[in-house]
This record gives structure tokens, C-alpha cells and sequence, in this order.
């Protein structure tokens, strides 16, 4: 009789003929490498690139593979977002695909599904009407089981996605502002430095006549942070809001 280990050796050889290994850590690990590569703005698009043409042709051998599912995902949302018109929406859409498998294979991972909410919000913002509407009702599915999956994953921008929804969105298409700034409220308990979801909440405290408290937020967010462009765009939106801002008497 064969041993437990020869079986279960046999059974993992069996795996590896059909092509369902786990993808190589060489693979992940460069994948990872081009993404952090690609934060810087000498590098974004070009790094992007190569990490998208790399999980490509590793997801040609290995379509299943969670790990690479993801990753292309996001590779693909962070693409089209370097891209203008037609390229950038079809790199948005083609972002869906791996997004939805990797949600199958793993549900139980936030990974996929948040990297398939920022898809479908992207994809949303390339076109109008009701397909725009049915995608941001599959991005607040996905961003809500971010939630419920990891809270703090991304510093929180699911909280921050689902408060921009609520606040966008009138009532009669699902929307909900206040629902929205308790969204943001919960969002920053979770995640007290993303410093997007603070300046959105200001916003919201200023459409609520709470004037104050935008202030106090505001003025945190009035000077950069760190080098980064996105920073910088939030400091000077902070600072135009409290130009406008006036305390009530």
C-alpha cells in the first residue's frame, strides 16, 4: 500500500503536469518589484508596462493562480490610469476579467475583490448612463466585502470609495450622503492617516453645515506630507477649501 506521502506526492505531481502549480515566487516577486518601481513618476508607465506583459504571459501558463489573477488586476487598473482615451478604457475593462476570476478562486482574499471594485469604478468613470450606474453597483458589492474581509486594506479606501459613492449618487439610484460621511467617519477611525479619505470627509462636513470640523481637518491637510504628486493635489484642494471655509458665529 502506498504511503500518505507518496500519495500526496503523486497527487501534487499530478497538479504540476496539468498546469495548476503555484506560480513561480521569481514571478510574484518581480511582479511586486515593477509595482513599487512604478511609483516612481520616471518609471510609473513603462514599469507598468513590463508588469503587466510579465503576469501575461505567466497567467498563459497558469490562468488560475490567484496570486497572478490579482496582480493583473491591479497592473491593469493602474495602466489605464497612465493612459488616455480608448487605450485607457480598455485597459479598465480588460482589468475586469482577472479581477472576476480571482474573486472566484478566492473569495474568502481581499485582494481580488478590491482590486475588482477599483476596476469596475474606473471602467464606470469611462462611460455614462446606466452601464456607469450597474458597475458602481458591483464596485459597492466589492468594496463592501473589503470591508468585511480586511478593514484596513489600502489604508482604508474602500471606506473612502463607498463614501464617494453614497455622496455622488442621488437617493432614488441607491445614494445616500449621510450613510456616505459615516462611511468616511468609520474610514478614517480605521485608517486616521489616508489623507484622501480626510480631505472627502471635510467635504462632507462642509455640505452638512459643519463648518468647524472641516476646518480642523483641513488645516491638517493644508501643507504636503510626503513627495508625492497625489499629496500635494490633496494639499492644494485642502487649502482652496479653507479659503472658502468660514467658521459660523
Amino acid at each position: 500500500m502506498l504511503s500518505t506521502v507518496a500519495i500526496v506526492s503523486a497527487a501534487l505531481l499530478s497538479l504540476a503536469g496539468a498546469g495548476l502549480q503555484p506560480p513561480a515566487d521569481s514571478t510574484l516577486a518581480e511582479a511586486d518589484r515593477l509595482h513599487a518601481e512604478a511609483t516612481r513618476k520616471d518609471r510609473a508607465l513603462a514599469s507598468t508596462r513590463e508588469e503587466v506583459r510579465l503576469l501575461d504571459r505567466a497567467l498563459a501558463s497558469d490562468g488560475g493562480s490567484y496570486e497572478l489573477l490579482w496582480r493583473s488586476a491591479r497592473a491593469l487598473v493602474e495602466l489605464g490610469a497612465h493612459l488616455e482615451g480608448g487605450e485607457r478604457r480598455d485597459s479598465f475593462e480588460r482589468a475586469i476579467q482577472p479581477g472576476r476570476r480571482a474573486v472566484a478562486a478566492r473569495p474568502d482574499r481581499v485582494e481580488g475583490h478590491y482590486w475588482l471594485a477599483a476596476a469596475y469604478g474606473r471602467d464606470a468613470e469611462t462611460h455614462g448612463g446606466l452601464k456607469a450606474f450597474l458597475l458602481a453597483r458591483r464596485l459597492r458589492g466589492e468594496m463592501e466585502a473589503v470591508v468585511r474581509l480586511q478593514p484596513g486594506y489600502q489604508d482604508g479606501d474602500a471606506f473612502l470609495a463607498l463614501g464617494e459613492l453614497d455622496r455622488a449618487l442621488p437617493g432614488w439610484l441607491g445614494g445616500d450622503r449621510a450613510r456616505g460621511r459615516r462611511n468616511l467617519e468609520q474610514g478614517l477611525r480605521v485608517a486616521p492617516g489616508n489623507r484622501e479619505l480626510k480631505l472627502e470627509l471635510a467635504r462632507a462636513y462642509l455640505d452638512e453645515g459643519r463648518t468647524a470640523e472641516a476646518r480642523r481637518l483641513l488645516e491638517t491637510l493644508a501643507s504636503p506630507a510626503g513627495d508625492a504628486a497625489v499629496d500635494e493635489g490633496v494639499a492644494r484642494q485642502a487649502r482652496e477649501l479653507l479659503s472658502r471655509a468660514t467658521t459660523p458665529r
